[in-house]
């Protein structure tokens, strides 16, 4: 399927060779803070307000489920370098699957493509900032592999898992299923892959998509409202912006979401 040149004459060698070297090169950048999106900082406080009630919360809009609860425990435990390193290793596994297009021959300049890619700035961004756009790319390129060694329901079922990432992904599956009927007319096959992806896809509302604070919770919002000593009320949905309260609140290891920012700003700009 879509076989249009020869292999891609890439060694092994060179193919580590260029993954590490990227990776070298573009990991100074996840000490950098969430991202230069403020969507990436907004996932990053949200992380640490799911560690912290065990509830889930979505970040913005409809919410992006797996990406936000696979990042949390990361947020916690290493802050945004550890969550921009899960970004990062998304796009080591994006070139390993243009690899295996190159080794399909699916691609007719696979060297080509490959240093273009990761030589891409928008591409180099994304890779090291806590947001879902990597991530999500390699589930879909996994598929779109899965799809050229005539594996659809999986290429289906990694859509599905895409949606719980990026819920946009889910568009993917036109294309899959429109190739499928071009290349076989297999009606059959293409409603099951439909199918599968709806199902896989829906699978990511397991949690509930709102976030409403228990008692006990609200309780624990008012008092840290008092201990602030300013007047203040920081809490998970407001975040104090003072100064004295994101001195207190770094040194207590959960610095406000208007803190990060700042800091990452100064110490860019």
């Amino acid at each position: 399927m879509f076989e249009l040149s020869k292999p891609g004459e890439i060694a092994s060698g060179t193919r580590v060779f260029l993954a590490v070297a990227w990776a070298a090169a573009v990991a100074p950048l996840l000490t950098l803070g969430y991202g230069s999106d403020v969507d990436s900082w907004l996932v990053g406080e949200r992380a640490l307000q799911m560690w912290a009630t065990g509830t889930y919360a979505r970040s913005r809009s409809t919410g992006f489920p797996l990406y936000e609860i696979t990042v949390t425990p990361l947020v916690a435990a290493g802050g945004w370098v550890a969550s921009n390193a899960l970004s990062l290793a998304a796009g080591l596994a994006v070139l390993l699957l243009i690899y295996r297009l190159a080794d399909d021959r699916t691609l007719q300049r696979p060297a080509t493509t490959i240093l273009t890619l990761v030589a891409l700035p928008v591409f180099v961004k994304n890779a090291t900032s806590t947001m879902d756009y990597v991530p999500a790319l390699a589930l879909l390129l996994a598929g779109y592999v899965a799809l050229n060694r005539r594996r659809p329901l999986w290429a289906a079922a990694l859509v599905g898992v895409a949606c719980g990432v990026r819920p946009t992904s889910g568009l993917f599956i036109i294309p899959m299923t429109g190739a499928v009927l071009v290349e076989s007319g297999n009606l059959r096959t293409a409603f099951r892959m439909g199918a599968i992806a709806v199902v896989v896809g829906h699978c990511r509302s397991f949690h509930h998509s709102g976030w409403v604070p228990s008692a006990s919770h609200r309780s624990r919002e008012r008092s840290t409202a008092l201990s602030t000593g300013c007047g203040c009320s920081a809490s998970p949905k407001r975040s104090c912006c003072c100064v004295r309260c994101a001195r207190s609140s770094s040194r207590r290891g959960r610095v406000s979401l208007r803190a990060q920012t700042v800091r990452f700003w100064c110490f860019t700009g």
